[in-house]
């Protein structure tokens, strides 16, 4: 897990590379969309529910 701009983050999805210990991040990208697929990010339980959008806009 990553931490930034207030939100925890799969570092396996956002820096794969630095994760698997390979020697470049050109392929960080297709690496982390590929795993992102595999975990189901954004999917579910994981998915933006637009509460934290609602409570913006209130603000």
């Amino acid at each position: 897990m990553e931490f930034a701009d207030g939100r925890f983050f799969c570092g396996m999805i956002r820096r794969p590379s630095h994760y698997m210990g390979l020697p470049n991040d050109w392929a960080d990208d297709m690496l982390g969309g590929m795993i992102a697929e595999a975990l189901g990010a954004g999917q579910g339980c994981d998915a933006d529910d637009g509460v934290l959008d609602l409570v913006e806009l209130a603000s």
